[in-house]
């Protein structure tokens, strides 16, 4: 697994996207790890891995748009799954 955190925060300094989500039915999922790895990630919150992959696909889709506001896809992916928090 440390390789895997080492190239998903490598992916994440040149820009890339990730959301942090589980495949058990409940509970909240947060950004940083225990370990304070991966702290670039956003938690899915209380989504579902395929619901946080559409939300983190429409939130990246709009800020490609012509004419999109200057939001981050954070930002977007923040109002799309209601998360109070975003850093």
């Amino acid at each position: 697994h440390e390789n895997l955190a080492a190239a998903l925060e490598q992916f994440m300094e040149a820009g890339g996207a990730v959301v942090r989500a589980s495949r058990i039915g409940r509970g909240y999922v947060g950004g940083t790890l225990a370990n304070g790895r991966l702290g670039m990630a956003l938690g899915a919150g209380f989504l579902t891995p395929t619901k946080a992959r559409i939300a983190l696909q429409l939130a990246l889709f709009a800020t490609v748009q012509p004419g999109a506001k200057t939001l981050s896809w954070r930002d977007y992916f923040a109002r799309i799954v209601g998360l109070s928090e975003v850093r």
